[in-house]
């Protein structure tokens, strides 16, 4: 994995992504065309973007892991339309984006997925491929639904509280009536874990009609799908909340959908250097030691 610039993120949660013109272009390390080598663009945090790096690295493919610098909302100004007018890599004003070795630049996590997984040989295969491609990218979909209602609607509350904390101290009583009238109480959190175990069960369903052995979601090998909704997983099962086992316990083909992904041999070192708790990493990268106040 070709790690070319690793820089800290602090801010909110970055879903569509705005910053100031204080940071310059050179501190950006802009995607530029015909690099010759893949690059992936997004904050350095191992969220919406971290599907993408998983993939080039599932691949290995020797790719530039752009992590954007400066405080968030204030390191993606320069790469606006309203900055760079057409010449813009950005579709949305949005990231992720990956860029091709040849310069081309795609904007959507899902539609980045399709693309480079197309293009590295990562499709869906089968003797229908159409009919597979559109499952595979409905699936990919699907993932990114998981981290919108699941990941970000639980990640909201541990947000909240740190934030309490740092401000408020150990004034358990008001932090409890801020965080109601927030809309992240603990029975607020409670009825947004509540939606994993049926999507968890629906994935179950997928991979018993999965046209293949069934043990991956589209045929009988991994494909950017596959990773997708992995990737989500892994990302959701970091939770307090969530216990992998007593989720899995009725899904005997996902649980060795989710072995057979950890065993995989090119995302070995990947794996082992991810952070075994997603949520609490990504919380202490934007209000950790350095941040000691929240932002307004």
């Amino acid at each position: 994995m070709g790690a070319k610039t690793k820089t800290s993120f602090a801010g909110k949660t970055p879903c569509a992504l705005r910053l100031s013109q204080s940071t310059s272009m050179a501190q950006l390390n802009l995607p530029s065309s015909g690099t010759g080598k893949w690059k992936v663009t997004y904050f350095d945090a191992p969220n919406r973007g971290e599907q993408l790096r998983m993939l080039l690295t599932y691949a290995e493919i020797d790719f530039e892991d752009e992590r954007l610098q400066g405080k968030f909302p204030a390191s993606l100004d320069p790469l606006r339309r309203a900055t760079m007018g057409d010449d813009t890599p950005l579709m949305f004003d949005q990231v992720p984006i990956i860029t091709s070795p040849e310069g081309t630049s795609v904007s959507q996590v899902a539609a980045c997925m399709q693309y480079a997984g197309k293009r590295l040989g990562l499709e869906a295969k089968g003797s229908n491929p159409a009919e597979l491609d559109a499952r595979a990218l409905a699936l990919t979909l699907r993932a990114e639904e998981i981290r919108n209602k699941v990941f970000y609607g639980c990640f909201k509350p541990l947000i909240v509280d740190k934030v309490l904390k740092m401000k408020l101290g150990a004034c358990a009583s008001v932090c409890c009536c801020l965080k109601s009238c927030f809309g992240t109480s603990d029975s607020k959190l409670r009825k947004t874990a509540s939606l994993l175990p049926p999507m968890v069960q629906n994935l179950e369903a997928n991979l018993r009609t999965n046209g293949g052995s069934g043990v991956y979601f589209c045929g009988d090998s991994v494909c950017y799908a596959d990773i997708a909704i992995f990737e989500v997983l892994l990302g959701c099962f970091g939770f307090n909340c969530f216990d992998e086992n007593s989720l899995l316990s009725n899904c005997p083909k996902l649980r060795t959908f989710m072995s057979k992904m950890r065993e995989q041999p090119t995302l070995q070192n990947y794996l082992a250097k991810r952070p075994a708790n997603i949520p609490e990493f990504f919380a202490e990268k934007m209000f950790g030691s350095k941040a000691k106040t929240a932002p307004n």
